[in-house]
């Protein structure tokens, strides 16, 4: 599993390299890269892979934000669309997010993301994005598709005190916390480092993004 999926998860971390200058990120936390979070469409031959929930104080997509956005914080889910058929499908989602409280936020009732995908493909890296109140405390999503809905844990994320800097950690897998700190020393070198292990996974980047090479 994981070596189908690696790919993918590399994928997402450089899609939000190159999308975080937007915006100052307060937590990312990957999800489990298991069978659990692989959504399997129930009427299309599609996968949808979650690979993480990433939560910053500024949205990526509004370039006008709401009057109120010092009370607000912006929640989206990054996930990829995979085609496992022979013709091209549509794939689209609803993401509703759900907070400690069991309050839900979502755009608008009507909003799906959607797009063709063509056969044997696995999309770009993409990502919904979702205004909640700063103080609220997102625990939860839900896939919703037509009638079925799927409700996701997200991990919990634990703080860890020591005698220096708290170490931050998200249960059962890396936080990217972690690898940061871990190479802030190399940060002149890190886009050198994506290239290279966007090319052991078996991707491109080319102008219109990361794209998974045929094979």
């Amino acid at each position: 599993m994981l070596g189908r999926t690696a790919p993918i998860l590399i994928a997402g971390f450089v899609f939000l390299a190159l999308v975080a200058p937007a915006a100052t990120a307060d937590q990312n936390i990957p999800l489990p890269q298991t069978e659990e979070f692989l959504y399997q469409d129930k009427q299309r031959p599609i996968i949808i892979h979650l690979i993480q929930v990433n939560t910053t104080d500024k949205p990526l997509m509004n370039i006008y934000p709401p009057e109120n956005s010092q009370n607000l914080k912006w929640v989206r889910l990054v996930y990829s669309y995979e085609n496992t058929g022979d013709s091209q499908v549509r794939a689209f989602i609803k993401v509703i997010f759900v907070d400690s409280n069991g309050n839900q936020y979502q755009n608008t009732n009507e909003e799906y993301t959607g797009e063709y995908v063509l056969p044997h493909t696995i999309t770009d890296p993409k990502f919904v994005e979702v205004a909640v109140p700063k103080n609220a405390e997102i625990t939860q999503f839900i896939l919703r598709q037509g009638f079925y809905e799927t409700v996701y844990e997200i991990p919990k994320v634990t703080v860890t005190p020591t005698s220096s800097v708290p170490a931050t950690t998200v249960t059962g897998t890396p936080t990217p916390d972690a690898v940061h700190r871990g190479i802030d020393g190399c940060l002149p070198f890190i886009p050198f480092a994506m290239a290279g292990g966007l090319a052991a996974a078996g991707m491109v980047i080319n102008r219109s993004g990361v794209r998974r090479r045929l094979r």
